[in-house]
């Protein structure tokens, strides 16, 4: 029996790592022709029908190769993939029922990625509310897998939803230390700690978010926010004005702006920045209630009366 060239195979894969299906289903649509008897062709154009979503097509090629000598381990191997991939087709289309039962039929065929398969399982009853047993399926896939990263996340996740704050904080920690590059991971952590009221330890994970994801706005909206709520109004202000290519160019950055000058009371400084921020986004009602309570602070009724009406028809337009 003539076998297919390593060289080959490893052309196919190169082709299903860099997202070109369709070019791999040529390339294993010629190694059947090729190499008829090589049972690895057959399962080659299988998994390239799969990463198509072509499953039944998928099927028909992992079968065919299986009757051609593949051995049971492969050939349950291939079942499995064919299982998540539809797991993950219809849990991507919000049908988590029907995906709960692909990623069960993966699990039963004692696939290599039966820790993913476990965690596919716990996103599914947490999507339906069922926390209790994602809870159960992450903890089988951690067993498995002690350091399986967006796992740890999917727990993490999940207690923030169930208010239990301190396993939050202890699963995302985990996860950033495995990944310290990810932002997301940190900004998991950072959300448990600010639930717990950890704002200081909150802060030091934004601010390094800024450091190391500075294209992405919300780290610094992040800091703002946390510096906002510990009171370090000076020290707020200086981190925008040591960040102006971005604070000066979103509203959110010169709302806080504004805030920090008014509770400093420096008000002619705070309407400045607050205005700033309503040409970049008129509609942003929280600006105008801010600009409420700076002039009624002065005494201007004026600018109250003018600032609610305005306010008033911004929140009616929401409720639309």
């Amino acid at each position: 029996m003539k076998k297919i060239p390593a060289t080959q195979i490893y052309s196919f894969q190169e082709l299903i790592l860099n997202v070109k299906y369709n070019e791999a289903l040529l390339i294993s649509s010629s190694l059947i022709n090729n190499y008829p008897e090589d049972p690895q062709s057959f399962t080659l154009h299988g998994i390239a029908h799969n990463q198509l979503n072509e499953f039944d097509k998928a099927l028909v090629f992992f079968e065919k190769s299986r009757d051609l000598g593949c051995s049971k381990k492969e050939y349950f191997t291939n079942l499995s993939a064919l299982n998540t991939r539809k797991g993950n087709f219809y849990y991507n289309n919000n049908k988590f029922n029907t995906a709960l039962k692909y990623f069960l039929k993966a699990i039963d065929y004692n696939s290599e990625n039966l820790a993913g398969n476990y965690s596919n399982l716990g996103n599914c009853y947490s999507k339906l509310g069922e926390t209790d047993k994602a809870e159960i399926n992450y903890k089988k896939a951690l067993k498995i897998s002690p350091k399986f990263i967006i796992n740890h996340i999917n727990l993490a996740n999940l207690y923030i939803e169930i208010k239990d704050f301190i396993l939050a904080e202890k699963h995302s920690r985990i996860a950033s230390e495995l990944d310290p590059i990810q932002p997301f991971y940190a900004r998991v952590l950072a959300s448990s700690l600010v639930y717990q009221n950890k704002l200081d330890e909150a802060l030091l994970v934004y601010k390094k978010l800024v450091m190391t994801d500075g294209l992405n706005h919300i780290s610094y909206y992040d800091v703002a926010k946390t510096l906002f709520d510990l009171e370090r109004y000076d020290e707020l202000i200086d981190f925008l004005k040591n960040n102006d290519s971005i604070s000066l160019k979103k509203a959110s950055l010169l709302n806080f702006y504004g805030l920090a000058y008014f509770k400093l009371g420096n008000y002619k400084d705070s309407l400045i920045f607050l205005e700033k921020a309503i040409l970049i986004k008129p509609n942003f009602l929280n600006i105008y209630l801010n600009l409420i309570s700076v002039y009624e602070t002065l005494g201007d009724n004026e600018n109250i009366k003018k600032y609610s009406l305005i306010a008033e028809r911004i929140s009616k337009q929401s409720d639309k």
